[in-house]
């Protein structure tokens, strides 16, 4: 459980001051605490547990907690339901943190920034549904095709379209080699955005 004792103005101010602009621009923004307190409202939280909601975001921003640290908050701190911590995590992971995701990365370095952007998915699973299930839905190959393309495309489409292309493509080569040697080539905002498990996983299909 964080010690919010030890989060001094001085070491907040420090952290802040080394911020990206993009990222003191979403910090200092009402829209930021406004989206939050949806969020929480939505959910029925009380205004003090959307007060420590808002403050969790912000410690994420600044780096003093990453995005598994901010969902076990929720439940120390916050005394949230854990059948609500998942879908609040995730509609704060997905209005407040991808959209900053590129300068998070910069921020605060790729490990932290892939665990906010990348769904915790095992071996079989891509974006969150078993694979194993499409497989056996009873679907035409064509469609159960379209069904794993249309997953992972979604994944990206928060991005420029040149750049959710660029990494569609890579995906989708068909020589693993030249695969892992076209992943090495992609500029770094890039490269750390593709899951190796995709990767390895997705079917092969024309962009």
């Amino acid at each position: 459980m964080i010690d919010f004792s030890k989060l001094t103005e001085q070491k907040i101010s420090q952290k802040f001051g080394a911020l990206p602009q993009g990222l003191k621009d979403v910090l200092s923004s009402t829209r930021t605490s406004s989206v939050v307190e949806n969020i929480g409202k939505l959910n029925r939280l009380n205004d003090d547990q959307v007060l420590i909601l808002q403050q969790l975001v912000g410690l994420v921003i600044l780096g003093f907690v990453d995005f598994d640290e901010m969902k076990q908050e929720m439940l120390d701190a916050i005394s949230i339901t854990k059948s609500l911590v998942s879908p609040i995590a995730e509609e704060i992971r997905h209005k407040i943190f991808l959209p900053i995701i590129n300068p998070l990365q910069q921020s605060q370095g790729i490990e932290r920034a892939s665990n906010i952007y990348f769904e915790i998915i095992n071996e079989n699973t891509i974006g969150g549904l078993s694979i194993n299930k499409i497989k056996n839905a009873g679907l035409a190959p064509d469609e159960k095709r379209e069904k794993l393309k249309s997953i992972i495309q979604n994944k990206y489409n928060h991005l420029p379209p040149d750049q959710k292309q660029l990494i569609l493509q890579t995906i989708s080569m068909r020589d693993k080699n030249e695969k892992n040697q076209a992943i090495s080539a992609l500029p770094k905002d890039t490269q750390w955005m593709i899951n190796a498990k995709e990767v390895t996983t997705a079917p092969i299909w024309e962009f």
